[in-house]
C-alpha cells in the first residue's frame, strides 16, 4: 500500500511538473497493462467475427459458387419468402435467368458449421453447402420455335413452309435465404448469431 501511495504521489507530481511527460507516460502504463489483454483477446474476436479460410479456399467458395449458379441459367428461380410451394411459373416472386446468390451467405454457413475448420474442405464440400441454398422444385414446358418445314399439298407439291416447335422443359429453382437454411439445418440460436456476425463483418 506505501508503495501505491508513493507512485501515485510520484505520477501526480510529475504530471502538476510536466504534463506532457505524464501523458505519455500514462499511455505507456495502459499500454502494459493492456496488451496481454488484447493478446488473448484479439484471437477470439476474430474466430467469431470473420471466417478464418486461407485466401485459397475463400477463392474457391466465390469461384464454385458462380459455377454452381451459372448452371441455372436457363431457368427460373424463385424467391422462397414470396412464392407459393410449389413455386408456379407466374408467381410474382419468380425471375428468369441464373439464380442469385451470394457466395459469402456459403462459407459463412460452412464457418459454422465447421467451427471455421477449413483444412479439408474440397470442392465437391462446397458444391454441396451450395446446393443448401438452391432446390429445383419443378418444372414448367416453353414453347420454342426449333426450324421450319415444308408444307405440300395433296398431290405432293411444295406449296410453302411452316415454322416447328418443340416444348422445352425449364427447371424452376427456389432460393433459400442463410436464415432458411440454418432453420432447415436446425441450428442453435447462438449459432445463428455467429452466423450474422460474421456475415455483417463481411458487408
Amino acid at each position: 500500500m506505501p508503495i501505491i501511495n508513493v507512485l501515485g504521489k510520484a505520477l501526480v507530481g510529475t504530471a502538476l511538473a510536466n504534463p506532457e511527460a505524464a501523458g505519455k507516460t500514462m499511455l505507456v502504463v495502459l499500454v502494459a497493462l493492456f496488451f496481454p489483454l488484447l493478446v488473448i483477446i484479439a484471437p477470439i474476436v476474430l474466430f467469431l467475427s470473420a471466417p478464418l479460410a486461407p485466401p485459397s479456399v475463400t477463392e474457391m467458395y466465390a469461384q464454385i459458387t458462380q459455377e454452381v449458379v451459372g448452371a441455372t441459367v436457363d431457368s427460373l428461380w424463385c424467391d422462397a419468402n414470396t412464392c407459393p410451394t410449389p413455386p408456379e411459373r407466374d408467381c410474382p416472386g419468380c425471375y428468369p435467368g441464373p439464380v442469385s446468390l451470394d457466395w459469402r451467405d456459403v462459407i459463412v454457413l460452412d464457418a459454422v458449421r465447421r467451427e471455421q475448420d477449413f483444412s479439408h474442405v474440397g470442392v465437391d464440400d462446397v458444391k454441396d453447402s451450395v446446393m443448401f441454398f438452391i432446390e429445383q422444385t419443378g418444372t414448367y414446358f416453353r414453347r420454342v420455335k426449333v426450324g421450319y418445314r415444308n408444307v405440300y399439298d395433296s398431290e405432293g407439291r411444295l406449296v410453302g413452309t411452316e415454322p416447328v416447335y418443340e416444348m422445352v422443359p425449364i427447371p424452376i429453382y427456389r432460393v433459400e435465404s442463410l436464415d432458411g437454411v440454418m432453420r432447415i439445418l436446425d441450428f442453435t440460436q447462438e449459432q445463428r448469431e455467429w452466423a450474422h456476425n460474421m456475415r455483417e463483418g463481411m458487408k
